[in-house]
């Protein structure tokens, strides 16, 4: 984890470990636009060469289906949504 300072310099924090695959079992929620799954969490952040614990880092993954992507005679893509399906089979 990278934090800029005032100079412009850049200055490590310390690292986090971010498990993306946590986003798979997220409860599925409707919205009008698309089926999404939310991951929200803390997060810690270490310390690279001593690994003490420095700080929490809350963490917002927003996984959203919007539906398939279909390629027409034109050679425009259109969108067939079929949220529910695609986001049920990630979890599978």
């Amino acid at each position: 984890m990278i934090h800029q300072i005032q100079s412009g310099q850049q200055a490590e924090v310390g690292q986090a470990v971010i498990p993306l695959n946590k986003i798979l079992s997220a409860p599925i929620t409707q919205t009008p636009q698309a089926m999404v799954r939310v991951y929200d969490d803390y997060v810690d952040v270490k310390d690279t060469q001593t690994g003490h614990l420095k700080c929490n880092l809350r963490v917002i993954i927003y996984l959203e289906d919007n539906g398939v992507v279909k390629e027409s005679k034109g050679g425009k893509a259109t969108m067939e949504n079929k949220g529910a399906n695609a986001l049920s089979m990630a979890r599978d």
